[in-house]
This record gives C-alpha cells, sequence and structure tokens, in this order.
C-alpha cells in the first residue's frame, strides 16, 4: 500500500456518504466469477485453496514493538466507530487497541478489541492479537470471541490462540500485498484464507471518502458462504465490510 494524505488520527470524522464503490457480490467473489482483480479459475469455476504460509519468526527481538502495518496500523488508543446493518437489524461495531500488549507465544502482541452490538443489545465481543514482524509483515496470534444470546454468554468454536493445542500464528498481509496475494491459516476450530483483489479500491463511507485502498475477500473455508469483502484505507485501517448478511462502514475514528 502507498500512503496517502489522510486527516490525523487525533480528529474525529463524522461525515456523511454512500456505499464503497465496486462491492461485488460476496458469493461471486467466492466462487471466482467476480469482475473485480483476480480473475476467475477457468477450470473448476472456483479458485484452489491456498497452501500453508510461512511460518512465523520465533524470537520477541523478530518482531516490532509497535504495529506500524499501511493498511491496519494499530496505535494504541485508537477508537473506530462502524454502523450497519445485519440480517435487516442495525449494527454497531466499536473497535479500539488496548494500551497493554499481551505475551502470546512468548510474543508481545497487541490486542483488538471490537463489541458488536446488534438493535442496540451487545451482541458478540472479539478479542484479536497481532504482531508485526522487523520485515513489516502482519501475523495473527489468535482471536477470543463471545457471543451473548439468551441471558449467556458463550464462547465461540473459531476462538483459538497460538501455543495451545497444536495452533500456530499465521500472516493474514504481507509488508507490501499484491492483488493476487493469499494468505491461510489453520487452528483448532478451522481454516481462514485473506485474498487480496484489489489494491486501488475507492470507499465512499460515511467517515469520508478514500482512494487506493485494499480491497479482499476474508473467507472461512469450512464454511465457504461466511465469507466478508473487506477494504482498508492506506494509514487508517478498516474501512467497509460486507458479507451475506449485511455491512458496516466507517463512520468515526478518534484518539481515546
Amino acid at each position: 500500500m502507498k500512503p496517502h494524505a489522510l486527516l490525523p488520527l487525533l480528529l474525529v470524522i463524522v461525515l456523511t456518504g454512500c456505499d464503497s464503490t465496486d462491492e461485488d457480490d460476496v458469493s461471486a467473489l467466492v466462487s471466482g466469477n467476480s469482475t473485480g482483480g483476480v480473475p476467475a479459475d477457468p477450470g473448476a469455476g472456483s479458485l484452489p485453496e491456498a497452501a500453508p504460509g510461512p511460518v512465523a519468526p520465533a524470537e520477541p527481538e523478530d518482531y516490532e514493538q509497535s504495529i506500524s502495518h499501511p493498511y491496519l496500523p494499530m496505535d494504541p488508543g485508537t477508537v473506530w466507530i462502524y454502523e450497519g446493518d445485519h440480517d435487516g437489524l442495525p449494527r454497531r461495531d466499536e473497535a479500539r487497541i488496548l494500551e497493554e500488549p499481551r505475551v502470546i507465544h512468548g510474543i508481545p502482541c497487541a490486542t483488538l478489541l471490537q463489541e458488536v452490538y446488534i438493535d442496540g443489545k451487545i451482541a458478540e465481543v472479539t478479542r484479536h492479537w497481532y504482531a508485526q514482524d522487523v520485515d513489516g509483515n502482519l501475523w495473527t496470534y489468535g482471536e477470543h470471541s463471545v457471543e451473548f444470546g439468551g441471558g449467556q454468554a458463550v464462547t465461540t468454536t473459531d476462538s483459538w490462540q497460538a501455543g495451545v493445542d497444536g495452533a500456530e500464528p499465521w500472516m493474514v498481509l504481507g509488508a507490501d500485498p499484491q492483488v493476487g496475494d493469499r494468505y491461510y491459516g489453520e487452528y483448532p476450530g478451522g481454516r481462514d484464507e485473506v485474498l487480496v483483489l484489489s489494491l486501488n479500491e475507492t470507499a465512499v463511507v460515511p467517515a469520508g471518502t478514500f482512494e487506493n485502498c485494499l480491497s479482499a475477500l476474508e473467507t472461512n473455508l469450512d464454511d465457504p458462504e461466511d465469507a466478508d469483502r473487506v477494504i482498508y484505507s492506506p494509514g487508517l485501517g478498516l474501512v467497509s465490510e460486507k458479507s451475506s448478511t449485511g455491512k458496516i462502514e466507517l463512520t468515526e475514528i478518534r484518539k481515546e
């Protein structure tokens, strides 16, 4: 990604907007019939599964103290607010980078805390853990997700942590991602893949208009219908997410 001029993270951005451009149907992207930057597989009609990716560095000195990835910067205290819908109900997400790192498998990881509200009620809370190596590659070290329903909090089956039950960290975005890059990871609860579709997406969302964005398809390979079309803005992070059940768009970003 090539960073471009953005409003400073310390400012609160609250602007009106509309849908992101080129929002292809998620099912078409999964089947390989998208008109986006990745061509369809002329043979099977779908993309083959990705092979396991590179092995994560094992020593703390192989990692940066902070995450400055061009598409997913994680400055502690940053808060992103998203609004949209889920199965026809209003949805609101609040995501923030916690101040204190979590040490996983001996590696200090940044924690992204995501709270999901459906129709005004808390529906899910997830802690995502990330680390960036000295070459600029971004790794996921796991996540812990709890869903709320019927008065109970239940840990989801796709929760995992590197070093537990044989789970290993996997690269979610390279330092310099390119169209067609595929990142793959396995964990006790399933298998995930990130496929880079475009590097020149323009996203028009309530928080503003963002150019030269990275568009990707994030898929649970054990449940291909559980796929998300995500758009990341240079220097800012996630600005849009769309799935078969709904979508969310960035409305505000601030520093606490």
